[in-house]
């Protein structure tokens, strides 16, 4: 497994091909999005075999607080342990590097499993946030905080 920097074409092909979670599935272009995260500098992918397997990285949204965000194909099972590693070296890495005192994450609530990502990373249920996004399905608020470390 390669880990390059994140790349907008790289969020392409996985919108393009099979997700491991289907409603993660973008509903609008973020092209825009998906350049500000390349640009930034805090995002990264995980390449197998020439696939993109998936792709994550952090969002700056004030001094001192990013989003966090993943974007997976269906083959991320056969490299979970791997590509959780290597998100949790990177953002440790990217969290120093930047100074960040809180990095959160918006986790929807109809798909549970999709939590042992964020638990495993350090990251502490904050809340449940009602009709978060524009379907209106309900999220789950994880967040990691220079508190959690002290």
């Amino acid at each position: 497994m390669n880990i390059i920097p994140f790349r907008p074409a790289h969020a392409i092909e996985l919108e393009h091909g099979p997700l491991k979670i289907e409603t993660e599935r973008p509903a609008q272009d973020l092209t825009q999005h998906y350049q500000l995260a390349a640009d930034n500098g805090l995002s990264f992918s995980a390449i197998v075999n020439g696939w993109v397997i998936a792709s994550a990285g952090l969002m700056p949204l004030w001094p001192g607080v990013a989003e966090a965000w993943l974007l997976a194909s269906n083959r991320i099972d056969q490299h979970a342990v791997a590509i959780g590693r290597a998100v949790r070296l990177r953002f440790k890495d990217m969290i120093e590097a930047e100074q960040l005192h809180r990095v959160q994450a918006a986790i929807r609530s109809d798909t549970p499993s999709l939590v042992r990502l964020p638990q495993w990373l350090g990251m502490k249920h904050e809340g449940h946030m009602l009709a978060y996004d524009q379907f209106g399905a309900d999220y789950e608020r994880y967040a990691l905080t220079k508190k959690d470390n002290a």
